[in-house]
C-alpha cells in the first residue's frame, strides 16, 4: 500500500513538472509572438524576448534550440490555432455551402486579428539572409502536418457537397487547395497593400463568389 502511494506521488510530481514546463513554454511563445509581431526577425533579439517573458535568456535555451527554432515554434502554434478555426468552421457537414462560407469568413477574420505577426512572417519568406539560415526540409516537415490536416477538413466538406448534389464532380482535394490559395491571396494582398483598405467582409464575399460560383451545380 505504501509502495503504491509513493508511485502515485511520483506521478503527481511528474505531472506538475510537465504542467510547469508547458506553462513556461507558452509564456516564452507568447513573449516571442509579441516581439516578432512588431519587429523584423533580424531586429528581434532573445534578450528582449526573455525580458518580456520575465525569464532568463538561459531559460529560453532549455525550451528552444535558437532564435530560428523559437520563431518557427511561434508559427507552428499560430498555424494550429488556425487549424482549430478551420475545424470549428467545417464541423457541420449538413450544409456544405454554409460551412464553406463560414470557413472563408472565420479564416480571414483570424488573419486580420493576427495581421501584425503574419506581416513579419510573410516578409521573411523573401528575405534571402533569413532563408540562408533556415533548413527548408525541416521547416517543410514542421508545417506539412498542418497543411494536410487543413486540406483534409476542407476536402471533406466539398466531398459532402458533391454527395448531396450541391457541388460539381471535381477532385475535392484540388478544389480544397484552390480555396485555401484564394484565401491566402486575399491575406497577402492585405499584408502587401495595407493602405488598400478593403473590409475583410468584402474580401470574404469575393472569395465566396469566385469559388462557389465555379463549384455550384448549374440549375
Amino acid at each position: 500500500m505504501e509502495q503504491s502511494s509513493f508511485v502515485e506521488f511520483d506521478k503527481v510530481k511528474e505531472w506538475d513538472r510537465k504542467q510547469d514546463r508547458d506553462v513556461k513554454r507558452n509564456i516564452i511563445l507568447d513573449a516571442a509572438e509579441q516581439v516578432f509581431s512588431h519587429k523584423d526577425y533580424h531586429e528581434a533579439v532573445l534578450d528582449e524576448i526573455a525580458g518580456v517573458a520575465g525569464l532568463s535568456k538561459a531559460t529560453l535555451y532549455l525550451y528552444f534550440k535558437n532564435k530560428i527554432d523559437l520563431f518557427f515554434s511561434v508559427i507552428e502554434r499560430k498555424l494550429w490555432e488556425l487549424g482549430q478555426v478551420v475545424v470549428n468552421a467545417t464541423v457541420d457537414y449538413v450544409n456544405p455551402v454554409t460551412a464553406i462560407k463560414r470557413l472563408i469568413n472565420d479564416e480571414l477574420a483570424f488573419f486580420a486579428d493576427n495581421a501584425a505577426f503574419f506581416r513579419v512572417f510573410y516578409a521573411q519568406r523573401h528575405d534571402f539572409q533569413f532563408r540562408a539560415q533556415v533548413d527548408e526540409d525541416e521547416i517543410h516537415e514542421r508545417v506539412k502536418p498542418f497543411v494536410i490536416s487543413k486540406t483534409d477538413a476542407v476536402a471533406k466538406v466539398i466531398k459532402c457537397g458533391q454527395e448531396i448534389g450541391a457541388f460539381q464532380s471535381v477532385n475535392e482535394r484540388d478544389a480544397a487547395f484552390m480555396l485555401i490559395s484564394l484565401i491566402h491571396t486575399c491575406v497577402l494582398i492585405q499584408l502587401l497593400e495595407p493602405e488598400n483598405v478593403v473590409p475583410m467582409k468584402d474580401r470574404a464575399e469575393l472569395v465566396e463568389k469566385i469559388f462557389l460560383n465555379g463549384l455550384l451545380v448549374r440549375e
